[in-house]
């Protein structure tokens, strides 16, 4: 989708809405009294309704791997 092409459909009409702090939907990155929540940036197909929601910061990603159990292959 951050391609700009729909992986389900291949249709090139995707659109993206970027992540804000006072959207409701939001990602619990470190849990806890003082944990860390991020809002992630939404892509949408608006040919067949296909959604996709990613972190695009760097510091996000980072608090992740400190913080997250990684799940082996």
């Amino acid at each position: 989708m951050r391609n700009g092409t729909c992986p389900l459909c291949h249709s090139n009409d995707v659109y993206r809405q970027a992540g804000h702090p006072l959207q409701l939907e939001k990602v619990t990155l470190k849990p806890g009294l003082f944990g860390k929540t991020s809002a992630p940036d939404r892509y949408a197909c608006t040919s067949c309704g296909y959604l996709e929601i990613y972190l695009s910061s760097a510091e996000d990603l980072q608090t992740i791997r400190d913080s997250w159990e990684r799940v082996s292959s």
